[in-house]
């Protein structure tokens, strides 16, 4: 058989009828094929075919190609043997052959569009089960595509880093926001620190609702274990709205201080007047160095939660949180506090003492005139993060983290667009006894400030108008509740505003008329509300000032997703003309495929490399506050072991034999058979990266400090050990290139002198062949290469080491 008759041998040969003759006789034009062929005929009969022996003429011509059966034990066959010495594989287990698994272009494709949008793998792949028809019909395992998964997101950031990669997702994404603001710092190694931003409609949202913000720190929501701080407040419908957000790498108060101002930056200087937190020293410490003249509030949940643990006390705790949340006179409060203090005998108690010290700071006593907008704990920060877990997972990298928040961040938009679109074309059922008031109240408030504004007007029909005393132009109205003699309150009222003033002054902190004022408004027989007693913040027109700046310019997500759905809706169009006639139909696939590589050579040749002469490395792992972990004293620590050089002390993907020029960390004291062996390294890193001493595991298994040297021969230009950066209006040159002009390496003079580390060895003539990469003792090293004095007595290198330990394993046991 020719290869011409070969040539559609998928379609037009029945593999399973073939005779050995047959296949003897065939003829290929290339081996290429004659491998194609021999792999689809062993898909076929069920059994998977590999490469065997090849011979090469001396002009380096392929003339002889041997392919075997996987399983054959049987080498040197000269002829085609049909003939297997193990059992077939049956055709309903041929799709788990590792040969023939594997995800297919249209598959990867599809696998990328749903998880960048956030969907889970097993998600995924049950999809695209329901869709072909099973496990057997996928083409490929659980593993396969998991392993896919992760190997794409990595494939990702090999050449320029996590920290670069989502820093270049900030870029794309001030290119379509020009309000757009991003602050970053890095370390005197180029690890990047803190990382800050915030959008154009968040800076757009701050200007409206930014009186009074709330902030908390929490974990867990990267690989790195940075902690995640979010600046939020309330919007217009008294929903959860978000300022700006933060990876930091610490919780110290000097970082917090960067924090904060850089917030004020971003906000063009606009301080807050109220900021509610949970009581950190840092922070407050943070607030009042940068915030200085604004009311701080510390969380009511946490004060109580604090009484629970240090007071074990049910009744004075369920009084002391009666006592958080009033709104009695500042007088009442300390008699009552004197009162609960003597009844409960906790006058030597050290918590109370310091708690009553910052009594300012917490009772709703000493804030009645305050505007918090009814914020008092920390509650909405706490439901933010929980939001958040929805959308981000636990070991996220940089570019999935701020992907995948900027998700969440959307829903909350979505959920504040259909309260506005409630509140403008909803009209509610008027239910008050004041019908006339209640429908100009609905027309000026949000849906969901009308329903609080509504209730005060209920309850105004249950008060009862005492004394009232006339004074020139002011009238003052006392009122009692019904059937609650002595709850007097007093409104005084301004006739020639009218301006109307609440002796509960819940309107000073909740920007809602009370209903001792809605009762002297029926008094005074009135059917509209002043425009004093109407704050802008709760009202439908919170926003117009500023939507101008923002709804000329679309989203970036929207608008990808606007040409998904375009494309789309035109390849079913294509899809329902192409699949009637087999000619259409090659001819439509052809098209799509040269259009899908023409798309994919345009897009290899417009992504860049990181070529910064000092690149931004990838955070290193924070030790956050946080809930300690549980620790097992009696569970035996586990020694990890590679799987490549077989020593202890780093896994495989750590290992200094495979990764000679990476940054990575390792455990430079290798156990193999209860012997330990000193090594000295010696790498050679690339050009334009700084160094970082391998960490040192001694002392009781803690990292000692890493020793930085420098000469006194040369003058080199140094460099702070924190480093910050502007990304957003302003700055155009981001982040084509994200370059340090002023850098330091670990060792920036070549050769090291023998005093440059504590446990450095003399140098002599035999540390030049310390490691097959290094220098002469002699030579000069060109710039970004640095090489790491030894600590201890060492073997000549690496490799040595390496062979020394399998010979160590091989060695039969006496």
């Amino acid at each position: 058989m020719s290869a011409d008759g070969l040539s559609g041998f998928d379609v037009e040969v029945n593999m399973k009828d073939l005779t050995a003759e047959e296949i003897q006789n065939m003829e290929f034009e290339s081996i290429e094929k004659a491998e194609e062929f021999y792999v689809e005929y062993a898909r076929c009969l069920g059994f998977s075919a590999r490469k065997d022996v090849r011979r090469v003429t001396a002009e380096g011509v392929v003339h002889t190609r041997q392919m075997v059966c996987s399983s054959s034990s049987t080498y040197g066959v000269v002829c085609f043997m049909p003939v297997h010495n193990h059992p077939l594989t049956p055709s309903t287990h041929v799709h788990l052959i590792p040969k023939y698994r594997g995800l297919n272009e249209a598959d990867k494709n599809f696998v990328d569009g749903l998880h960048s949008y956030g969907v889970r793998s097993c998600h995924i792949l049950g999809y695209l089960m329901g869709q072909k028809g099973g496990h057997a019909g996928l083409g490929f395992c659980k593993k396969d595509l998991y392993n896919y998964i992760t190997r794409s997101g990595k494939a990702k950031m090999e050449d320029v880093g996590d920290a670069y990669s989502a820093l270049c997702d900030i870029q794309t994404r001030t290119e379509n926001d020009h309000l757009f603001y991003c602050k970053f710092t890095l370390d005197d190694m180029g690890h990047l620190n803190n990382l800050f931003w915030c959008d154009g409609a968040s800076r757009v949202d701050y200007s409206c609702f930014g009186e009074v913000i709330a902030f908390d720190a929490t974990y867990k929501k990267n690989k790195y274990d940075r902690p995640l701080v979010v600046f939020c407040g309330y919007n217009h419908h008294k929903e959860t709205t978000v300022f700006a957000c933060a990876l930091i790498v610490n919780e110290k108060t000097e970082t917090y201080k960067w924090l904060l101002e850089t917030f004020l930056d971003a906000m063009y200087q606009k301080h807050p007047l109220r900021v509610v937190t949970d009581g950190d020293n840092a922070m407050r410490e943070a607030i009042k160095c940068v915030f200085p003249n604004a009311s701080h509030r510390l969380c009511s949940w946490h004060i109580h939660q604090n009484a629970l643990e240090n007071v074990k006390n049910k009744i004075f705790c369920q009084e002391f949180s009666s006592l958080v949340y009033s709104t009695c006179s500042p007088a009442r409060f300390e008699s009552e506090w004197q009162r609960i203090i003597d009844e409960h005998g906790l006058s030597g108690n050290p918590w109370t003492r310091k708690v009553y010290e910052t009594r300012k700071s917490w009772a709703a006593a000493f804030m009645r005139s305050d505007m918090f907008y009814g914020m008092r704990t920390t509650s909405m920060c706490e439901g933010l993060n929980s939001f958040i877990k929805n959308f981000v997972q636990k070991r996220s990298t940089l570019v999935e983290f701020v992907r995948d928040f900027h998700r969440a961040l959307a829903e909350y938009r979505n959920q504040e667009m259909t309260s506005d679109f409630v509140s403008t074309y909803y009209k509610p059922v008027m239910l008050t006894h004041m019908p006339g008031l209640e429908q100009k109240v609905s027309e000026i408030f949000t849906r969901a400030m009308f329903m609080k504004v509504r209730e005060q007007i209920t309850n105004s029909a249950s008060l009862v108008i005492g004394e009232q005393v006339s004074l020139g132009n002011t009238v003052v109205i006392k009122m009692d509740r019904f059937g609650v003699p002595g709850s007097t309150v007093t409104v005084c009222v301004d006739l020639v505003g009218p301006i109307f003033k609440c002796e509960c002054q819940h309107f000073e902190r909740s920007g809602i008329p009370c209903c001792h004022v809605f009762c002297a408004i029926k008094q005074r027989h009135m059917d509209y509300l002043p425009d004093n007693l109407v704050c802008k913040r709760w009202t439908k027109m919170a926003k117009n000032n500023v939507l101008t700046c923002t709804v000329d310019k679309q989203d970036a997500d929207k608008l990808e997703m606007y040409r998904r759905s375009s494309l789309t809706a035109a390849f079913n169009t294509l899809l329902e003309v192409c699949c009637k006639t087999d000619s259409s139909y090659k001819q439509g696939i052809s098209a799509m495929y040269g259009l899908i590589n023409k798309f994919k050579k345009a897009d290899a040749g417009n992504r860049g490399k990181n070529t910064n002469e000092t690149p931004i490395r990838d955070p290193k792992k924070s030790n956050a506050k946080g809930a300690p972990r549980k620790y097992n004293k009696h569970k035996k620590k586990k020694n990890t072991k590679c799987g490549h050089c077989q020593m202890v002390g780093h896994d495989k993907s750590g290992c200094p034999v495979l990764h000679p020029g990476s940054d990575l960390e390792f455990d430079d004291t290798v156990q193999t058979e209860n012997e330990s062996i000193d090594m000295d390294v010696s790498d050679s890193l690339t050009e334009g990266r700084n160094d970082r001493v391998p960490g040192d595991r001694s002392n009781g298994g803690q990292r000692r400090k890493k020793q930085t040297t420098t000469s006194t021969t040369t003058e080199v230009p140094t460099q702070s050990s924190s480093s910050s950066y502007n990304v957003g209006h302003g700055y155009p040159h981001f982040p084509s290139q994200f370059r340090v002009n002023q850098s330091v390496g670990l060792f920036p003079n070549f050769p090291p002198s023998a005093n440059c580390a504590p446990h450095a060895p003399p140098m002599n003539s035999n540390m030049a062949n310390c490691a097959p990469h290094a220098p002469p003792t002699n030579s000069y090293m060109p710039g970004g290469s640095h090489n790491v004095p030894s600590r201890s007595s060492f073997l000549q290198t690496l490799g040595d080491v390496e062979l020394k330990a399998k010979m160590k394993k091989e060695r039969p046991e006496n």
